[in-house]
């Protein structure tokens, strides 16, 4: 009787493939599978075995009885006498896969033993880890549990004295009084930023398409002065920084000012406006502002633009970037989830406040558009459906006198 070699092994490969790769089957029939798999291996290396000696032994000519059987035999005997030179090398052959085929056997027992205990070391890993990482979000609740209560506490007492205020306090306390009221929204404020703003490489992607205004600007590079009104974050002066120049940034929020110093930006914590008053006329080679006039009531930001302009070098411009309620989803919807904005402004207007302000070669340029469909002013639906997916932002960028382009 012959048997496959092939097959046998082929049924080993596959044997040793799913026991190292893993099938995503459940444990138990996965368990069970390999079972029978290796039983059915074992099964066909037995069958081989008592096969193995072809040629060799005298077979026993059950059907045959009598005189008829022991003439079988005597024959039998004789053929194997003389065809042992044949049989011989195929015999030993057979006997070499088969101790083969059980080594083999022998070494998935082994694999099979291995991944059983590497198994049970992921399985007490992963729940040591899921144990601690349980252990660690309950210990980051109970400390926002914490801190909340303490700010609700200290907005309570804050209040309290601001009532007390106007009564038993000089006027400069009171003021600083208030303003410590605002710094209790600083962390929101933050936390924020960070959910509904973006990842700080997110930002800075965004803001290298104001590099170029950099590199055109007839500028001497080492004399150029850079200022970041209501930094933030501090992406764009991060930006700056990788791109070898050192700027200035200013924020009222002192969470962010402190996340910024960490990043070794320099930034300073202050009210805007305040800040601007105090510096001197044409300091400031380039002055930005990304989403900040929105939050400024107009005769504020009538007094920022002019302040910018006064203290803005010759040839030195500003960057003002804003949501654009040109989408109508921004205009009516996503800008007022944050809830500090206070109206949206549109291109024309910024535009126009600009110029009036002696800012000229004012350039606006839309941003982050959804881009779904193509404007089209001579297909209705299209132009209504473009009012939804256009620019969500766009910029304002003015100079200050003459300039001159590279």
């Amino acid at each position: 009787m012959e048997f496959n070699v092939d097959n046998i092994m082929e049924k080993i490969r596959n044997e040793l493939r799913e026991r190292q790769l893993g099938i995503s089957k459940k444990e138990e029939p996965q368990h069970r599978e390999h079972e029978d798999a290796l039983n059915e291996i074992l099964f066909h290396i037995n069958q081989a075995q008592e096969q193995s000696n072809v040629g060799f032994e005298v077979p026993n000519f059950t059907r045959y009885k009598g005189l008829t059987r022991k003439l079988a035999k005597k024959v039998a005997k004789v053929l194997l006498y003389f065809l042992r030179v044949v049989t011989n090398p195929q015999r030993l052959y057979n006997q070499l896969i088969v101790q083969t085929l059980k080594l083999i056997s022998i070494y998935i027992e082994h694999i099979d033993e291995q991944l059983n205990k590497i198994k049970e070391h992921i399985n007490i890993d992963e729940m040591k880890e899921l144990t601690d990482i349980n252990e660690i979000k309950e210990t980051i609740n109970n400390i926002k549990l914490h801190i909340d209560t303490q700010d609700h506490q200290m907005t309570i007492l804050l209040a309290n004295l601001q009532k007390n205020a106007n009564h038993s306090m000089p006027k400069q306390s009171s003021d600083e009084l208030s303003r410590e009221q605002d710094r209790l929204l600083d962390a929101f404020y933050l936390s924020f930023e960070d959910q509904f703003r973006g990842t700080r490489e997110d930002i800075k992607n965004r803001l290298r398409i104001y590099l170029p205004y950099i590199d055109n600007v007839k500028l001497n590079h080492q004399d150029m002065s850079f200022l970041d009104l209501g930094c933030g974050r501090g992406e764009w002066l991060e930006l700056l920084k990788d791109n070898g120049f050192k700027g200035k940034g200013v924020d009222s929020n002192r969470m962010m000012v402190k996340l910024c110093q960490d990043l070794e930006l320099d930034v300073i914590e202050s009210d805007v406006i305040s800040y601007l008053s105090e510096l001197q006329n044409n300091s400031i080679s380039i002055i930005t502002g990304f989403h900040i006039v929105e939050h400024l009531p107009f005769n504020k930001l009538i007094y920022l633009i002019d302040e910018i302009y006064r203290i803005l070098t010759p040839a030195g411009f500003v960057i003002l970037e804003t949501p654009n309620p040109e989408n109508i989803i921004v205009g009516s919807c996503t800008f007022y989830i944050d809830p500090t904005h206070i109206n949206p402004i549109p291109l024309e207007s910024l535009k126009y406040i600009l110029e009036s302000r002696s800012l000229s070669r004012v350039e606006i340029r839309r941003l982050h558009p959804l881009d779904f469909i193509e404007n089209n002013e001579e297909h209705e639906l299209k132009k209504m459906i473009w009012r939804y997916n256009c620019a969500q932002d766009y910029a304002a960028i003015g100079f200050k006198g003459k300039i001159e382009l590279t």
